[in-house]
């Protein structure tokens, strides 16, 4: 039997910037491009095209709102949708970690040969919208481009509070994304009084190497501790929302991340889905999943050293993350360092019900 067509859709996203999402079906998910200008037919046009993050397949077709202050806020319309197959190559994704895909698109607006052709990195270091890399997206009707360079599939996020009292929370992590989520480089760097110390923590999974950096008050003197670590697959320092945006709401797991005390220690955490609870969505009410991240209490047990009777709650992490249509971040509560105080974070929009006044899980 002949394979069922690839499918394509091209989606027109007013977010904080007017652009389009190019998206080709390629292994089972969606492998997407931003392109701020969209694509063209005029063969002598070049679109600059910003690699995004995969989206699953049921992606293909949404068209709707996505909350301001969620990931790509901004209302999204399917402005061109068909089937395509590559050119030259049986395999797409070994030619776009290659650098160059040929492929033909049978749409209902874009019909014909369009190369996407890796062009490196933009003036800035890095591709726009967080993207590691870029490419352009050429509507060729003969005619074939040469390309070399790296093709590197990292992307970076980081998390910065700068609070009142002049305390700073600062965690930067990159990571890959090809198929599953794996940690490549992390760094935290946390002082002020709101900390019990200061810490500057960075770990390296090509070179196998940690440092930590720290003081226990301003008064005292720094202690550096370094080292070699073999960071495990399934360490996920800094990206437990971004896995959990990426769960079905439903579906537990169980992860690691690395603790350091100063040296590095494995502590095995399951995650799995609490309850339902309502958000609000501009007028829409919609529904939340409550996740709890519990730490498993032997290796809690041996990061201290000591029996514990039962897990307290401040090891305990919650987020709320909201699945209707693109995944969205709403709320976490718990501490931001061991047996730290019970913290809230949460966006203004979407809202969940009853906030801000209700109280934390403390």
């Amino acid at each position: 039997m002949p394979s069922p067509a690839r499918r394509f859709v091209v989606q027109r996203h007013r977010a904080s910037r007017l652009h389009y999402d190019f998206r080709l079906e390629v292994d089972g998910v969606l492998v997407s491009w931003a392109v701020p200008k969209g694509p063209t037919l005029d063969p002598k046009a070049r679109r600059a095209a910003f690699k995004v993050e995969d989206h699953p397949i049921e992606y293909l077709h949404f068209e709707g709102v996505i909350p301001a202050g969620g990931y790509g806020g901004g209302d999204v319309t399917v402005w061109d949708t068909g089937t395509w197959e590559p050119d030259e190559t049986t395999d797409p994704a070994r030619a776009l970690a290659a650098g160059e895909l040929h492929a033909d698109l049978s749409g209902e607006k874009l019909r014909g040969r369009f190369v996407l052709l890796r062009t490196g990195r933009d003036a800035s270091g890095k591709g726009r919208w967080n993207s590691p890399f870029r490419v352009e997206l050429r509507y060729a009707k003969t005619g074939r481009v040469k390309a070399t360079g790296p093709y590197p599939h990292h992307v970076e996020s980081r998390l910065v509070f700068r609070f009142k009292d002049g305390s700073r929370f600062d965690e930067k992590t990159t990571f890959s994304q090809r198929r599953v989520f794996k940690l490549q480089k992390y760094r935290l760097i946390q002082r002020g009084p709101s900390f019990p110390e200061e810490l500057d923590i960075r770990m390296d999974r090509k070179s196998g190497r940690y440092r930590v950096r720290s003081r226990a008050g301003p008064d005292q003197s720094a202690v550096v501790t370094a080292g070699r670590l073999d960071m495990p697959s399934d360490a996920y320092n800094g990206l437990i929302g971004t896995l959990l945006r990426n769960l079905p709401s439903g579906k537990s797991a169980t992860i690691r991340i690395v603790a350091f005390t100063p040296e590095p220690k494995l502590i095995v955490l399951d995650l799995r889905p609490e309850a339902k609870e309502p958000v609000q969505v501009g007028d829409l009410l919609k529904t939340a999943t409550r996740w709890v991240l519990e730490p498993r209490i032997n290796g809690v047990v041996h990061f201290f050293g000591k029996v514990l009777g039962q897990l307290p709650d401040k090891f305990r992490y919650r987020f709320w993350i909201i699945h209707d249509g693109i995944p969205a971040f709403a709320r976490f509560e718990g501490p931001l360092h061991l047996m730290g105080p019970v913290w809230r974070i949460e966006v203004l929009s979407p809202s969940m019900a009853g906030s801000p006044t209700d109280k934390p899980h403390s």
